[in-house]
């Protein structure tokens, strides 16, 4: 398994030499221990707003979780609008809008404020996010991965007045 410690035992009398003297063993976790490396790639463990979520605020934060311990590397996080898969925001892992909000995860903080009632998805380059033995989480490559759709935040209209106005 990796990342796992293990150690050795050999019995007293396993070996002996070509004068017929026996090995004298080795017993304990202290002699003979190592731990596997790490080869398996992060992945995501918890996205909020969560996939599909409805209701979302137009000035909300973003954050995901990874399954083990990861750091930024190099690439972005980019924002599409869902109706023409328009870009709307580029963030680059890198710089400030993206902080740890613990060793498993990141927030994101889009510079700008969302439109009221509008679908959007997030995609994140492969290269962005590593764990802390350099394996790189694979990134979201589709649109249905981590999209959302931002609450009903327009003021509203009045279309009648009574008594009407200047009366």
């Amino acid at each position: 398994d990796e990342k796992t410690d293990y150690y050795v035992n050999i019995d007293s009398g396993a070996f002996e030499d070509l004068s017929s003297n026996d090995y004298s063993g080795m017993s304990g976790n202290e002699s003979w221990n190592f731990t596997t490396e790490d080869t398996i790639d992060p992945t995501a463990s918890y996205l909020s707003p969560a996939d599909d979520a409805t209701g979302v605020s137009v000035d909300a934060t973003f954050e995901i979780n990874f399954d083990e311990d990861v750091v930024t590397s190099t690439g972005n996080v980019i924002l599409y609008k869902t109706l023409d898969d328009s870009i709307i925001e580029t963030i680059d892992v890198t710089g400030s809008k993206i902080t740890a909000s613990s060793t498993t995860a990141f927030v994101i903080d889009p510079s700008i404020t969302l439109d009221s009632e509008t679908g959007y998805y997030f995609m994140i380059d492969a290269t962005a996010v590593d764990d802390t033995s350099g394996n790189s989480f694979a990134g979201i490559t589709a649109s249905t991965t981590w999209s959302f759709t931002t609450a009903d935040v327009a003021a509203p209209i009045i279309s009648t007045l009574s008594p009407v106005d200047d009366a």
